[in-house]
């Protein structure tokens, strides 16, 4: 349904048939799609940056070095959850 209204209101995407199975198909960005998204993506880096504003470095520091744990530990639970 996303993909129907992304290639055919503003063609962000192209649909191809998946020469290697037929149920499925290949969905490239088209060049508009890609400065859609690269402007998407920097909008998002200015606004994650902002929420580290208020901190002090040594506090943001810590808080990567926390995010890092985390993200080791994430990765270890879906790890063996397969």
């Amino acid at each position: 349904m996303v993909l129907s209204v992304a290639q055919g209101s503003c063609w962000l995407v192209v649909r191809e048939d998946n020469p290697r199975d037929r149920r499925a198909y290949i969905v490239k960005l088209t060049e508009k799609g890609r400065e859609t998204f690269d402007g998407m993506a920097r909008a998002h880096e200015e606004w994650v940056v902002g929420f580290f504003d208020g901190l002090q470095e040594g506090d943001k520091q810590a808080l990567y070095g926390l995010l890092a744990q985390l993200k080791q530990h994430v990765a270890g639970q879906l790890k063996s959850a397969h």
